[in-house]
């Protein structure tokens, strides 16, 4: 278990305690002070998009009121004015933010009626970037980003599109997406950055890598480290296990701070659900339900330790091949076998026992 992160999560220990989710900001900004000042955490990433304004605490009333009924009431306007910034949990919230290592997460939509929600954060690469390259992006039509003055106040943000092939199952993610022209980084790349940049005080640059000038993209660099990618400009996942390879600590136990001082110190904090209802549960190759925020921590974790694997490029064509080849064993060895030896090559589809095998990680 990798020691230099934790998960927070978002359970349904967490919504029986606290409530359902989510949660108003006035909480959220306690949880993200405590974090910092009670625990000490390193960095804090969220696999939450703050998109909607949190008006849970009457303060849309309280305008009203101050701009119609009771806007000639001096005493009111006194009141008003003393308590109204109390009442703003959104700004509470991103007053926490403000001056600590936070990364939120946002997500692009491919809808043709497609909205497009408050703020995106600043492209990571520029128009034209990949003008004559031969990578490939998807067409987003819209966007559901973080309310700005929240984004404002974070370190960053990076989208939590999931790459999903066309058996269902997450292997990749896209560690950079286009949208109208310019390039926007994934929340684990984001994470990635701000960490770097806590470590060296520098900025650290994306660069795309085009061996011998040509057209395929192969690596991102940031700083010191070069991260492969393929044609998706995605990385593989380097999974480390089923879920809970990483530590898990339910939310609920940093709000009644049943988490003792120094347990979290320097710690990479991803805060995510696992909470069925949520509804961010993935199938991925290590396990059939497997929480999406933890396939964030397994991509961060690899790309600081420079574990991402490549694919390499004449993989495709030895697919292929092994594929062809099966096949011909296959067509010649059945019709000479019985009725039960027969049918053993089904075995692995079926059988719970093989099941370990079509759930391993693709690594190369």
């Amino acid at each position: 278990m990798d020691e230099r992160f934790v998960i927070l999560d978002v359970d349904e220990k967490s919504l029986g305690e606290i409530g359902r989710w989510p949660w108003n900001r006035q909480v959220m900004a306690e949880i993200v002070g405590k974090l910092f000042d009670r625990h000490g955490i390193a960095a804090l990433g969220f696999d939450v998009v703050w998109a909607e304004r949190d008006a849970s605490s009457g303060i849309d009333v309280l305008d009203s009121l101050a701009r119609r009924e009771l806007k000639d009431v001096a005493s009111f306007q006194a009141a008003y004015g003393r308590l109204r910034s109390q009442l703003d949990f959104d700004a509470r919230f991103a007053a926490s933010l403000n001056g600590r290592p936070v990364v939120l997460a946002y997500y692009f939509n491919s809808e043709n009626d497609a909205v497009r929600v408050n703020a995106l954060p600043a492209p990571v690469l520029p128009k034209g970037t990949f003008d004559g390259r031969r990578v490939t992006f998807p067409k987003w039509q819209g966007y559901s980003g973080n309310l700005p003055q929240v984004l404002e106040n974070a370190a960053g943000a990076g989208h939590i599109n999931p790459l999903v092939d066309a058996d269902g199952v997450i292997r990749s993610v896209a560690l950079i997406q286009e949208y109208q022209g310019a390039y926007y980084e994934s929340l684990s790349l984001a994470m990635v950055r701000t960490l770097l940049e806590l470590q060296t005080g520098a900025v650290q640059q994306v660069k795309p890598v085009f061996p011998d000038d040509g057209v395929d993209l192969e690596w991102l660099n940031v700083g010191a480290l070069e991260i492969p990618v393929d044609e998706r400009a995605a990385a593989l996942v380097p999974f480390r296990g089923e879920k809970r390879s990483f530590r898990y600590v339910s939310l609920a136990d940093v709000v009644k701070d049943r988490v003792p001082p120094g347990e979290l110190r320097k710690k990479i904090a991803l805060i995510g659900t696992t909470a069925p209802g949520l509804q961010d549960l993935r199938a991925t190759p290590v396990d059939s339900v497997y929480p999406g925020v933890e396939i964030h921590a397994n991509l961060i974790a690899g790309m600081l330790d420079r574990e991402v694997k490549r694919k390499p490029l004449y993989m495709i064509g030895a697919e292929v091949i092994f594929l062809l080849a099966g096949g011909l064993v296959l067509a010649i060895l059945i019709p000479r076998l019985s009725a039960g030896w027969s049918s053993l090559p089904s075995v692995p589809s079926y059988g719970p026992k093989a099941e370990w095998f079509c759930r391993l990680p693709l690594r190369f």
